[in-house]
């Protein structure tokens, strides 16, 4: 019996750890209140295929991941980058690397017809910052995200 036991303990901790802990990924409280200086996108455009964003963050925590990211404009094109968030800005699980920036630029590539043109868009995106490793252990890596919202033109 205690062989039964065994097993299928050593299943759930498989299942329930080891499964989770493949790599890791950026967790943790959305913050909905900001009083200044809050997390913004700064800029945006597009080219053929391709989004420029800019993302500004507090001054000593510049942005660490992304997630949950789309846009979508007024012509009914839209795309979604990603949802689950990712590492950006030379970092890494719980490694803030030595070339980070804030304001962040980034490039991202999509479908390029799907690339707004003499229309307002919008930009959704979730924005990680002050990411450092979870004490329960496991693969989360905790942060404080914002939900940001940018509209802007695109000519």
């Amino acid at each position: 019996m205690n062989q039964k036991y065994f097993i299928i303990s050593l299943l759930v901790f498989f299942f329930l750890y080891v499964e989770k802990s493949h790599g890791c990924h950026p967790s943790g409280a959305q913050i909905t209140s900001c009083t200044e200086d809050c997390p913004q996108i700064t800029n945006a455009s597009f080219t053929r295929g391709k989004l420029n964003i800019t993302v500004y963050t507090y001054p000593d925590y510049p942005p660490e991941a992304f997630g949950h990211f789309t846009f979508k404009d007024d012509q009914g094109h839209e795309w979604r980058f990603f949802k689950k968030p990712i590492f950006v800005n030379d970092h890494s699980c719980n490694h803030k690397g030595d070339y980070e920036n804030n304001p962040y630029t980034s490039y991202w590539n999509f479908d390029s017809n799907q690339t707004p043109k003499e229309t307002w868009f919008d930009i959704w995106l979730a924005v990680y910052v002050d990411c450092s490793l979870s004490p329960w252990g496991g693969a989360e890596i905790d942060c404080n995200s914002y939900n940001l919202h940018y509209r802007g033109w695109q000519p």
